[in-house]
């Protein structure tokens, strides 16, 4: 167990050479993940102070106003103490990495993502897929 301040959290994060793109963006959902159980415990007050500290970094059409009723409502309803879940969409069984020219890229099945991530997120999908589809792997290399 590490204790990172925001600037080597950051760093973290942003390792690009050690790894692949994958195991990056497990670093950004482990450092998230953390700062959300920090604050599973949080009160108005430090949302409020916590959403003060970061707003100058963000850029989004929502007010702050809309966003402390957000900590507010998350707060009063329990939503920190729900259990994280998470997944990459789409996962590396519905990819292929490659090259095309001298950019790394991902070919996803994105259909097969969506209908996935609703099973995660409901357990069950309205997303069907034919046997015989053609998808984006079926051109990957």
């Amino acid at each position: 167990m590490n204790h990172l301040d925001g600037e080597m959290a950051l760093i973290f994060c942003r390792i690009r050479k050690l790894d692949s793109d994958i195991n990056r963006t497990v670093r950004q959902r482990r450092v998230i993940t953390g700062i959300m159980s920090s604050m599973k415990n949080a009160n108005v007050t430090r949302l409020n102070n916590t959403l003060n500290a970061v707003l100058p970094y963000i850029t989004t059409d929502m007010s702050k106003t809309e966003m402390i009723t957000l900590a507010g409502n998350a707060v009063a309803g329990g939503w920190l103490k729900y259990k994280i879940r998470q997944t990459p969409v789409a996962t590396e069984k519905l990819c292929s990495a490659g090259w095309a020219g001298s950019q790394w890229i991902w070919i996803c099945d994105y259909e097969a993502a969506a209908q996935e991530l609703q099973t995660m997120l409901y357990g069950t999908t309205n997303i069907e897929l034919k046997p015989d589809r053609t998808s984006a792997l079926d051109f990957a290399s």
